[in-house]
């Protein structure tokens, strides 16, 4: 439940931001509202490229269970050690 109120909590800043944004360049720099949405709405695709690229590019590049599928092989190992020692032992 504080999840889901902080997610929409975080939602409603964004959009009080986005807007003032918006206000701003149409007050401050004399752009139409429509200027000012697109500039806006490239920005957050500029944003969301670069959250995109950068998220990409750690999933690539990780190793995943690399330490977990080298321990796993270890213990293969010595498992089939001591089924031959544990074989020997019985005959």
């Amino acid at each position: 439940m504080r999840l889901a109120i902080g997610g929409l909590s975080l939602l409603k800043s964004w959009v009080l931001l986005t807007t003032a944004l918006v206000g701003a360049l149409t007050y401050f720099f004399d752009f139409s509202w429509v200027a000012a949405v697109a500039i806006t709405g490239v920005g957050h695709l500029l944003i969301a490229l670069a959250a995109g690229l950068s998220v990409r590019n750690r999933l690539t590049s990780a190793t995943w269970f690399t330490d977990s599928i080298n321990e796993l092989q270890k213990d293969r190992l010595w498992l089939k050690t001591q089924t031959i020692r544990n074989s020997s032992i019985g005959s």
